[in-house]
């Protein structure tokens, strides 16, 4: 017992002789802090040891925000050595240093608590200067052939040449109204030694605006700023305000950068310290930076009420209208092909058809439209729409004058364009020729004279082959070999239930055929409810698809199938024309047919706005106006 006493004083001796070694040397901890390489290129990155020596009981140092570094601690190291019988520790910290731009950077004096008190590290400097001179990645992007030369904008933004990437959006004017659309240019700045993996398209930081199509393949140049290298993304696009009051306008975009970092396991002696050896110890890693432009207040106005043409679709620009016809020396009852061009520089997708003056002499059709560009943006083009018109009689003279009215922002006020009349000479058809009358039922065969009322086919002049009359002759029949009577066979029933089905049958179909043949409203409704099924069937295909184009188009001939059966009019030929023509006979004295005219007219526009400007509309949207179409649909068949 005494011996192992003895053994445990003199362990706990031990034990706090080391500890009064350590406290007593506690003024002898210091620390240090190097920067590996003390002067780099943009792009790369350098290596911060941080060594603690004279204690192992260190606590990690915590960084000031330092603007245009990124620390990161990638490493950490702990040693126990005896010199001479003295026993005595360290600590290393090593840390990543990435610059987030050029400049010089100062790393200042960090207290660390070591040994029971605290040491403090000297500053070092980093001094991060111009890439080598090489090839910029690119962003998975080329110019587009083609393209419109690039717009002159107020120059770079502030940020270019102290930041290694910015972004500038420039437009020409600061004061906008719902719905126009106003061109708009987005630059991106990149640093020529970025190393870029990957970029996204820019978007609109402002709630109250849309942007255009931004192509995938912007336009590509370098331009020296301040000197030093950039390559220069611009995309060409538009903007168009949503709502009206005062709102900021700004982009931003986000890309994947590659940053280079050096490796920590230098070799042995500082042999692989040679440049030579640099790049193969190095690895690269991924950093996403995001890059915004400061946003500018706009002011964004409504479009007045005063002074709006009834026509007005929501045209914004500055327009100019054409229109031409032919053939124009036609028969009467010929169709007319009317060509309308609308050309200029504004918001396309709302540009509907213009029509021309009402004029009961034209039978219309519904018009098709097409838009071709000018530029990229989409600002710039013209819209052409034929449509077929057939005169009805040979008294009209000339297609009536077309009209297009349009708000220009400019001159912040609404403007309407007519067209010339278009003269036309229309000649009467000719006589036509009616079928030839059938012969009579009752003619006689040829070669037989008629008989007369009355006359005794036995009277002289008439024989028995005059008359096809031949003795009777009498033949004995067959003998049965059973007196069971055929009433009692379940075959001879059966045939009997065959036959009268198939009579049935047969004059069930006979009576249709005859039904249809005379009754054309009875063969119209027949026709109309086939057809509206079918479209009734691709209008819930379409639903089920999101297609917008297709569901409009079904909706457009349920409606024309069943108008066309009410009006004894081809349903593909029924037009907003004949629908008003239709409301003014049917309206008399009745809200509930006013209200259906109202209905299947919305119902028309939002089919041509669809097929004229490609909208499209959400499943909830789609599924809403199914259920009006529906009830348009059972408003008609109401109507007598």
């Amino acid at each position: 017992m005494n011996s192992k006493s003895n053994i445990s004083f003199f362990l706990l001796a031990l034990a706090i002789g080391l500890a009064g070694v350590f406290e007593a040397r506690a003024a002898d901890v210091q620390a240090s802090a190097s920067l590996e390489p003390a002067q780099v290129a943009f792009g790369e990155a350098a290596q911060l040891t941080l060594k603690i020596e004279g204690s192992a009981s260190v606590t990690e140092p915590q960084f000031p925000p330092i603007d245009g570094l990124e620390i990161t601690r990638t490493g950490k190291s702990t040693n126990i050595q005896f010199i001479n019988g003295v026993m005595s520790g360290g600590v290393t910290f090593i840390y990543q240093v990435v610059p987030e731009k050029m400049g010089v950077f100062t790393i200042p004096e960090l207290a660390i608590r070591a040994g029971g008190g605290t040491v403090k590290t000297s500053p070092v400097t980093l001094r991060v200067g111009n890439p080598p001179p090489g090839p910029v990645a690119s962003p998975q992007a080329s110019p587009a052939p083609g393209s419109p030369p690039p717009v002159s904008s107020s120059g770079p933004p502030p940020e270019v040449g102290s930041d290694v990437a910015a972004i500038q959006l420039n437009v020409p004017k600061r004061h906008f109204f719902v719905g126009e659309l106003v061109p708009a240019e987005l630059k991106v700045y990149l640093h020529q030694g970025l190393r870029i993996s990957e970029i996204s398209l820019p978007t609109l930081s402002g709630t109250a605006f849309t942007v255009g199509k931004l192509g995938d393949k912007p336009e590509q140049q370098e331009q020296l700023i301040n000197g030093t290298p950039y390559a220069v993304l611009t995309w060409h696009t538009a903007v168009a305000p949503v709502k009206a009051g005062e709102h900021p306008l700004g982009a931003q975009i986000e890309c994947n950068i590659l940053v280079e970092e050096r490796s920590r396991n230098r070799g042995i002696d500082g042999f692989f310290d040679d440049p030579f050896f640099d790049r193969f110890f190095r690895s690269v890693r991924q950093k996403r930076i995001s890059l915004k432009t400061s946003d500018t207040q706009v002011k964004i106005l409504p479009l007045p009420e005063e002074g709006r043409p009834a026509d007005f679709s929501g045209a914004i620009g500055q327009f100019e209208l054409s229109a031409e016809a032919s053939p124009r020396d036609i028969t009467a009852g010929d169709p007319v092909t009317l060509k309308i061009t609308v050309a200029g520089t504004g918001n396309f997708d709302r540009v509907k058809a213009p029509e021309m003056e009402k004029n009961p002499g034209f039978k219309t059709y519904a018009p098709s439209g097409k838009f071709e560009p000018f530029d990229n943006a989409g600002i710039g083009g013209r819209k052409i729409f034929e449509q077929m018109v057939i005169p009805r009689n040979t008294g009209i003279k000339s297609i009536p004058r077309i009209g297009f009215s349009y708000f220009d922002p400019d001159k912040g006020r609404y403007l309407t364009l007519m067209s010339d009349e278009i003269p036309l000479r229309i000649a009467s058809a000719g006589p036509s020729t009616g079928p030839a009358p059938a012969p009579s039922p009752q003619a006689p065969s040829a070669g037989v004279p008629p008989l007369a009322a009355g006359a005794n086919p036995n009277a002289a002049g008439f024989t028995a082959s005059d008359a096809e009359l031949v003795a009777n002759k009498l033949r004995e029949g067959s003998v049965t070999p059973t007196l069971e009577p055929v009433l009692t066979r379940p075959w001879f029933w059966g045939m009997q239930a065959v036959s009268g089905a198939a009579l049935i049958a047969a004059w069930t179909l006979f009576r249709r055929r005859d039904r249809l043949a005379r009754d054309p409203a009875f063969a119209r409704s027949v026709t109309a409810s086939r057809a509206i099924q079918v479209q009734l069937d691709a209008l819930e295909k379409a639903l089920q698809q999101r297609n917008s184009h297709d569901f409009f188009f079904a909706a457009r001939r349920v409606l024309q199938e069943r108008m066309g059966e009410r009006l004894g009019l081809r349903p593909e030929t029924i037009t907003p024309s004949d629908l008003a023509d239709w409301s003014e006979r049917m309206n008399h004295g009745s809200d509930e047919r006013a209200e259906t005219i109202r209905r299947i007219r919305n119902i028309f526009d939002v089919a041509d706005a669809v097929a004229y400007s490609g909208q499209k509309y959400s499943a909830e949207l789609l599924d809403e106006w199914k259920r009006k179409v529906v009830d348009a649909l059972k408003r008609l068949e109401k109507i007598q």
